[in-house]
């Protein structure tokens, strides 16, 4: 039988849904590494397995499947996966930003301004 783009796309999300799930675990600024509780797999394992019995129709159902399976896997990173990132992110730029010594000047004035 022959997998169809949308099977694959499946595949893919799927263990990238789980790479997600595990490194959001990771907190290395808190010194605490874990795995997610079982329970969280299981929903993982759970979600996509509908979504493969889905796409085993074939055709545009399968197709249609993949790209829920994106837009779930998009979703979920914006979980604790994307906290961290965007933490990681801000204090990378604090780092690495311009260090005005002088602060950041008066603040502007409400209404119409000069030209």
């Amino acid at each position: 039988m022959a997998t169809s783009s949308g099977q694959k796309l499946l595949g893919s999300t799927l263990t990238a849904a789980l790479a997600v799930e595990t490194v959001g675990a990771i907190d290395p600024y808190g010194g605490r590494t874990y795995l997610p509780s079982p329970r969280t797999y299981l929903a993982i394992w759970i979600v996509w397995f509908v979504l493969g019995v889905i796409a085993s129709a074939g055709g545009r159902v399968a197709r249609t499947a993949g790209q829920f399976s994106i837009l779930v896997l998009l979703t979920m990173m914006m979980g604790p996966f994307g906290e961290k990132t965007i933490a990681l992110v801000t204090k990378v730029a604090s780092i690495f930003g311009n260090q005005n010594a002088s602060g950041p000047g008066p603040a502007p004035q409400p209404g119409p301004q000069p030209i």
